[in-house]
């Protein structure tokens, strides 16, 4: 698939992307093979390799948790999306860097991510001082969910730390599933208030932030 943006000072850009999956192949190899827990969420990890297969989101969410559980990393989700930077997010990562502000990048994240996922809520939603940028999964086939959101509030963060500095924070974050056992280790990443059991996931960020204007790259990057 590719898309068309058009971006600050009249360019317009086309961005084609292979599937995410490949990455969770990637990460999956380096953490003792994607064989086992691929095959356990009946995904065939060479077939996955191709960039012209998808990946439902069903299937994603649950080789999502089957890697937690059968790697024993309750928080797998949380580090898996935690390690990415912006160049490494394909469409999203690449509208982010693009975009003047973050706070168009955020605008452009929201219209984006339609194309990159479906059976998904993201929305902004105006606070006064602050804005919340809600994400969560509507697939009535998907009961667990919690590696995913982990991930891409993972994302999130770090998307916009790349644009307002490595010593930049949220107000708050917010997941809907419970607090898990190391929950102590979401403050710490996020460097912010964790509240567990809420309506959606989300991450609060002043409008203060919003204001920070970065370099505009016209780099391609894949994912």
């Amino acid at each position: 698939m590719s898309v068309l943006f058009f971006l600050p000072r009249g360019q317009v850009i086309r961005v084609c992307w292979p599937p995410r999956q490949q990455v969770l192949v990637i990460s999956l190899v380096s953490k003792g093979g994607p064989e086992r827990i691929l095959g356990h969420s009946g995904l065939d990890p060479e077939r996955l390799a191709c960039p012209t297969q998808s990946l439902s989101l069903i299937h994603y969410c649950q080789a999502m948790e089957t890697a937690a559980e059968q790697l024993g990393q309750d928080n797998f989700g949380l580090h898996y999306g935690y390690q990415f930077q912006p160049q490494s997010l394909g469409l999203l990562g690449y509208i982010g860097l693009c975009s003047a502000t973050v706070e168009q990048a955020l605008i452009n994240l929201v219209h984006a991510f339609p194309y990159h996922q479906h059976d998904t809520l993201t929305r902004l939603v105006d606070q006064g001082n602050s804005w919340r940028l809600d994400y969560q999964v509507r697939h009535g086939g998907i009961l667990c969910r919690r590696q995913d959101a982990e991930t891409d509030t993972g994302h999130v963060f770090k998307s916009a730390a790349h644009r307002l500095g490595p010593q930049w924070a949220p107000k708050e974050v917010y997941f809907e599933h419970p607090r898990p056992e190391n929950w102590h280790e979401h403050c710490k990443l996020f460097d912010a208030p964790v509240y567990f059991d809420q309506p959606y996931n989300a991450l609060v960020i002043p409008k203060a932030s919003y204001s920070a204007r970065c370099r505009i790259t016209t780099r391609l990057f894949c994912w």
